[in-house]
This record gives structure tokens, sequence and C-alpha cells, in this order.
């Protein structure tokens, strides 16, 4: 029920007072010395007991701290949040925006470059964002990351798989040289099983992958003996045994990174010297942007064009073989194109 006004009535209650309940809580309390103060009193405290009763009721608003628990249960990562949880974890996770994703880099990171803050403030709040709003807590997030201003890449020099051969390990430099001439992960070429590959037919069939598209991958013919030389002449490979032997990403390149340092040579990554390498070289070539995307794998051919040069050219089974001879300093097979043309005028 309402509050009602009492009167004063008895020696020890001269003044005005309300009494009655709002939402299940009794209230009896001094309301003033005339009917007007009691009457004006009664009117503000309905009103805040009321409100208080509507914001009781309303459904309460995740914390950022469920929010990241809720993104964790999904499969989240919990690299970079711990900072984060501890400066954002009481507050509504509706209530987060860009200025508190500014306000949080220049906190935990004052020092830190662009790519630095994207990595380790942006990223990690906008994934925990995205799982509070597919999960109907709060808006789709709007926050604007600071711009990266990327330098090149390096790519390992043509005569480097060369140079480094004697000294690594005939499976790891296998690994490199596939990648090199495949553009194939490494994390994809560490999980290639024997099973995967076909030497005769000159194709590796990668059934994952980082864009969860199954590919079949052409083998350059150079590529196929150096692998095929890995297996023993005595019996067949086990299908389900790996081909280059490496249980992880890391331990691969740990491999050729060692044997680098032995011999005072130059280290490059299985990305420098693979996949990137694959791309800047097969483009030099003279092959098209649309043929190295898709002999790459790469989702789309934006990521390839933002970093590298084309050439548009009318056929790419030789893509492999083309880089091959690059690296192995044999004599570049002749351009495609100029090929169909030398072709027709000979006809």
């Amino acid at each position: 029920m309402a509050l009602r006004l009492i009167p004063p009535g008895s020696r020890s209650n001269k003044g005005w007072y309300v009494r009655g309940s709002i939402g299940g809580r009794r209230i009896e309390e001094s309301a003033g010395q005339t009917r007007a103060e009691a009457e004006a009193y009664r009117i503000r405290r309905e009103s805040e007991l009321t409100e208080q009763q509507a914001i009781a009721a309303r459904p309460a608003t995740p914390s950022f701290a469920a929010a990241v628990n809720l993104y964790l249960d999904q499969g989240g990562s919990t690299r970079y949040l711990a900072p984060i949880l501890d400066r954002l974890g009481t507050r509504d996770v509706d209530s987060i925006g860009q200025a508190d994703a500014v306000a949080l880099a220049q906190a935990l990171y004052p020092l830190a470059c662009a790519a630095t803050l994207r990595r380790q403030v942006w990223t990690p709040l906008r994934a925990v964002l995205l799982a509070a709003h597919r999960a109907e807590w709060r808006a789709s997030p709007n926050l604007q990351a600071p711009r990266v201003k990327t330098a090149p890449t390096p790519v390992a020099p043509v005569g480097w798989l060369n140079m480094i051969r004697p000294h690594v390990e005939p499976r790891a430099w296998a690994a490199y040289f596939m990648m090199a001439t495949t553009s194939l992960r490494i994390s994809e070429a560490v999980s290639l099983v024997w099973g995967e590959v076909d030497l005769h037919r000159g194709i590796a069939y990668v059934p994952t992958s980082k864009t969860g598209i199954a590919r079949a991958v052409t083998l350059p013919r150079q590529a196929c003996v150096i692998i095929g030389a890995l297996a023993s002449p005595d019996r067949p490979p086990d299908p389900a045994a790996p081909v280059f032997g490496y249980q992880s990403r890391d331990a691969l390149d740990k491999a050729v990174r060692r044997a680098c340092q032995r011999q005072g040579l130059p280290f490059y990554s299985s990305h420098k010297a693979g996949r990137h390498a694959f791309a800047t070289r097969a483009l030099q070539a003279g092959h098209s942007l649309e043929h190295v995307t898709r002999a790459g794998g790469w989702a789309s051919g934006r990521m390839v064009s933002e970093r590298y040069s084309h050439l548009e050219v009318e056929d790419t089974r030789g893509l492999g073989d083309s880089v091959a001879n690059r690296l192995l300093g044999e004599k570049m097979g002749e351009n495609p194109k100029t090929a169909a043309k030398s072709k027709r005028s000979r006809n």
C-alpha cells in the first residue's frame, strides 16, 4: 500500500509522520512539523521507494567479469586478459566503450606502440565484448583500435635455403623447402602425414587450415624428390606418421634456428622463408595475384594485394616449379604468357 500521513496525536509525537509499506518494505518515518511539510515528504519518499523497487525488479546487467567467464567457457584465450580484468571486472559489461579502451591502454601500457596496444588491449577486450553481444548482454562493440604502420616483412634471400642445407637436418630442410614452394603454413606442414601425400601425382591434401577450408596443394617435382627421400627405402611409411617428424611448429623452427646459430648463419622464420617468400617470388616470376592467392590458400586476394605487387599471367600449373627453380639456383622457366604467345606464333 502507499504511504499515508499520520497527524500528531500524543505528547511524544508532536510532529507529522508517514506510515505504510511499498514493495514489502515497512515504513514509519518522521515527516515534518506541518501538514504541508509532511505531504511534500510523503510524495518525495514514495517516489524514491517506487524507483528503488523498480530498479530491484530490473534484471541485473552482467559484469565484465561475467563476460570474461562466458568468453573463456566458449574456448577463448586468457592471454593478456588478467590486467584488463583487474581494472574492468566489476563494471557493467554494457557500459564499456571506446573511451574505456583508450583509458585502459594509457594506464596499462603508456609507452607501448600501436601494434602492442592492438594486440594486448583492443583484441582481447573486443573478443570479450563480442561474446557478451552474442549473449545479448550488450550492443555490438564499436571499438576503434589505433592504426599500425606496417613495415615490409623481410623475405629470406634466394640462396638462403641452399646456404643452410648442409647444416640442417634433412627433414627440417625438406619442411622449409616445401613451405617455400607450396605456401603451406608451418602448422599445416607439421601436421601433414604420409597418408595425405601423393608423390606420384604431386599432390598434398590439407584437411584443416587456418581458414577452415580443406585444400589440395600441388607439389613441385623437386619437392616430391626431396620429400620422397625422407621415407625408408625398405618399407612404405605409416600413413598416420608425420611426414617431417616434428610434433610442434616450435620444434621445427627451433631446429633450424639452432643450426643457423651454430654456423653463424642468418636465421629466417618459417613464415619469412616459406609462405611470405612463396608469394613474393611467385609474383616476381610473373604469376597473377588471383593465382597466387588460390595456390597459397589465402582466404581472399585482399590480404595478398596489401602486401605484394602483382603481374597478370594465364597459367599457374608451373608456379611451384618456377619458385623451386629460383631457390635451387636453376634457370627460371619461361613466363607462361610469353610461352603461350611463342607457341601461337610458331603455329
